[in-house]
């Protein structure tokens, strides 16, 4: 990805609508990138308690974020 395509979806990690930030925390988990840390964590930290499909997203994503060896910052 460009610099810009990880901007554009970190971005949605915030949005209101949860399809939205379900669909952005998925498509990090498939690009691996130091600065996703930050905001998946925010995003696992903040999930309402019944929306266990986003906090799920969100674990399998800081997971994938983790274990790639060439992490890049």
């Amino acid at each position: 990805w460009q610099p810009w395509h990880f901007e554009t979806v970190r971005a949605r990690l915030a949005d209101s609508d949860p399809f939205v930030k379900r669909a952005a925390v998925s498509a990090l988990a498939r690009h691996p990138h130091a600065g996703n840390i930050a905001g998946l964590c925010k995003v696992l930290r903040e999930a309402p308690e019944d929306d266990t499909q986003l906090a799920h997203a969100a674990k399998i994503s800081l997971r994938n974020q983790l274990r790639d060896g060439d992490l890049k910052d």
